[in-house]
C-alpha cells in the first residue's frame, strides 16, 4: 500500500468514557502496520493508573504499534485516581503541561509516517483550568475519529460530539460504533444508528465488533481498508 503522507495522523475520542476508544485505536494501529505503515501512538493524559501510576491504554497502544518509543513519550503525563485530568491534577499538584505534549508529539510525528493519539474521556474533558481535549486536538491539527458506543442515549452523546467539534472547527473524519454494553444488535440500536447517520452529517464509518480483549483477532474483519482510504482522502 502507498505511504500515507495527506494527513499525519489522527485523534480518537469518545462520546464518553469507557466507549472502547483504546480497543478501537489499537486495532485500527495493528491495521496500518499490517499495511506497513510506520504508525506512531499517543495518549497525552491517562487517568486511573493507580498508585505505580501504569498507563494501560498507553501501554495497549504501545504495543498494538509495535513501536520502541519510550512510554514516558508516548503517555506523558500519569495519574493516579480515575477523574477528569485537571482534577487529578490538582489532587496529585501535577498539572498538565500543553507546550511539553505538543512537543513530545512533534517529536514522535517526525518518528513516525502516522500518529494515532488517544484522548481522555470525551471532547470537552479537562486538561487544564483553561483548557480541555478539544483545544488539543486543535494544536495538534488532526481529524478526528468519534468512537460511539451503541446502546440508549447515544444518539444524545454522538450529536453533541459532533456539534462541539463543529463549532471548534475539528474536522471529524467520522463515528465508529461500538458495541461495548453487550454483544447483540437490537433494534433500539439499530434505529439509534439511523439516527445518528441521518442528522450528524459526518458518515458513521461502521459497527466495530464486539471483542473481548484489545488482542481479539476479530479487529481484523473490520472494514479497515475503507477507513484508511478515506483517512488518505483527508
Amino acid at each position: 500500500m502507498a505511504l500515507m503522507r495527506h494527513i499525519p495522523g489522527i485523534f480518537v475520542t469518545g462520546t464518553d468514557t469507557g466507549v472502547g476508544k483504546t480497543v478501537v485505536a489499537c486495532a485500527l494501529a495493528r491495521a496500518l502496520k499490517a499495511r506497513d505503515i510506520d504508525v506512531g501512538v499517543m495518549k497525552p493524559v491517562e487517568t486511573g493508573c493507580g498508585e505505580k501510576l501504569f498507563p494501560a491504554d498507553a501501554m495497549a497502544l504501545k504495543e498494538a504499534a509495535g513501536v520502541v518509543d519510550d512510554i514516558s513519550e508516548i503517555c506523558p503525563f500519569r495519574y493516579k485516581a480515575p477523574l477528569a485530568p485537571s482534577s487529578c491534577a490538582d489532587i496529585e499538584g501535577r498539572p498538565v503541561d500543553v507546550e511539553r505534549i505538543m512537543a513530545t508529539y512533534r517529536t514522535l510525528a517526525g518518528r513516525h509516517q502516522f500518529m494515532i493519539v488517544e484522548g481522555a474521556g470525551g471532547i470537552l474533558a479537562p486538561i487544564t483550568p483553561q483548557q480541555a481535549i478539544a483545544d488539543l486536538v486543535k494544536k495538534m491539527n488532526l481529524p478526528l475519529l468519534i468512537v460511539a458506543r451503541t446502546s440508549l442515549g447515544t444518539i444524545n452523546h454522538t450529536l453533541l460530539t459532533v456539534s462541539c467539534a463543529k463549532q471548534a472547527g475539528i474536522e471529524m473524519m467520522g463515528i465508529v460504533m461500538n458495541p461495548v454494553d453487550h454483544s447483540g444488535w437490537t433494534q433500539t440500536e439499530e434505529w439509534g444508528l439511523r439516527e445518528i447517520e441521518s442528522r450528524a452529517g459526518v458518515p458513521v464509518l461502521g459497527v466495530f465488533p464486539r471483542l473481548s480483549s484489545v488482542k481479539d483477532e476479530r479487529s481484523s474483519r473490520f472494514d479497515w481498508d475503507k477507513i484508511i482510504a478515506m483517512m488518505c482522502k483527508i
